[in-house]
């Protein structure tokens, strides 16, 4: 229930050009943000969302070619801990092309958080 109904899916993806964004989320009205990336195919990437006090937030990677966010068939890594912990998910991309990297918010989870990517070795 995001508004407009582009935000919060593939479709309505921000480009992420520096290595670390902030935004927010809140449930139930705009509980998805999802940002896009290109990587390199070879390369290892770490992307760590920092989560603010007791929120419950998680992070979802999405491969290229995917048309929405929940097409399981194209998750690349998720990370998924109870409230307050950060999220943090690192990955060999299987291919060059845009990635999309997804938070949301978990019931009654609303406030700012940092989406930061790194290439680690």
């Amino acid at each position: 229930n995001a508004t407009p109904n582009t935000d919060g899916n593939v479709s309505g993806a921000t480009s992420m050009s520096k290595a670390q964004v902030s935004g927010s989320v809140a449930w139930p009205n705009d509980v998805n943000d999802v940002r896009k990336r290109k990587l390199v195919k070879g390369r290892t990437y770490r992307i760590t969302l920092t989560v603010p006090g007791s929120e419950d937030y998680d992070l979802w990677v999405w491969k290229p070619g995917s048309k929405e966010i929940w097409q399981f068939s194209k998750l690349q890594k998720f990370s998924a801990t109870v409230g307050g912990a950060d999220e943090s998910v690192k990955f060999r991309a299987g291919s060059t092309g845009t990635y999309y990297l997804h938070v949301q918010a978990w019931v009654r989870s609303e406030g700012g958080y940092t989406l930061k990517i790194a290439q680690v070795s």
